[in-house]
């Protein structure tokens, strides 16, 4: 799945921006996990893609984007938390429990299954992830 980034929006004011240092507009992302929440404050979707800082992978507001590739990756099961009005897609392996304190810890077997994901997912859109 491949989303185009079309606005950029302040996460807390939810107001447009002009620029942001993790999204470019007219740019395309490779969606590697979607989350989709509800609250008393409302609904909520996000993609978890590889951002313009090549460093880590971050949550985006979906409203952000327009989907350019409808593609859905091989790797993604869907997860779910009733009692937390959740709901994810994403690869099963990064939904263990503990998986992301390890990966953000920098923990090379985290490391290596999250690029691993990533790579494929890449592959999958006809594209080579690069690090």
């Amino acid at each position: 799945m491949k989303a185009k980034c079309i606005a950029l929006y302040n996460e807390i004011t939810e107001e447009r921006q002009g620029k942001s240092a993790w999204l470019t507009i007219g740019k395309e992302y490779v969606v590697l996990s979607i989350q989709c929440s509800s609250n008393s404050v409302g609904k909520k979707n996000y993609y978890f893609i590889m951002d313009d800082t090549g460093t880590w992978g971050s949550l985006q507001n979906a409203k952000q984007f327009e989907v350019v590739s409808h593609n859905i990756p091989r790797s993604w099961k869907v997860y779910s938390k009733a009692e937390l009005d959740f709901l994810e897609f994403t690869p099963t392996s990064w939904s263990k429990e503990g998986f992301w304190e390890h990966y953000y810890d920098a923990e090379p077997e985290a490391l290596a299954i999250f690029t691993k994901e990533v790579e494929a997912m890449y592959e999958e859109e006809g594209l080579k992830f690069v690090e």
